[in-house]
């Protein structure tokens, strides 16, 4: 958050990525774990908010999808992926 804050160029001049990697977090934890994200880089929404891993648990996994939707309806995602996930997974 301080590298942001400090850079000087101006919030709709930045893309910020960041993901949800701890695959404990899917099935309920996903808001918590955003918000926190968001606290410690100091912004109101980031540009693209990604499960990093697909997790064991497939019902998991769709929660954890759906809480993003949630968040993105919200407008405090503005686009959403996956990372490592095989083409089966997201099936």
């Amino acid at each position: 958050g301080r590298a942001i804050r400090g850079s000087g160029v101006p919030r709709r001049e930045l893309v910020v990525a960041t993901k949800l990697s701890n695959t404990s977090s899917y099935a309920s934890g996903v808001r918590a774990a955003f918000e926190a994200q968001l606290e410690a880089l100091g912004l109101d929404y980031v540009d693209l908010y990604m499960l990093h891993v697909p997790g064991k648990d497939r019902d998991a996994r769709l929660a954890a999808w759906r809480q993003l939707e949630a968040l993105y309806d919200e407008g405090r995602i503005r686009a959403l992926g996956v990372s490592g996930f095989a083409t089966e997974e997201l099936q």
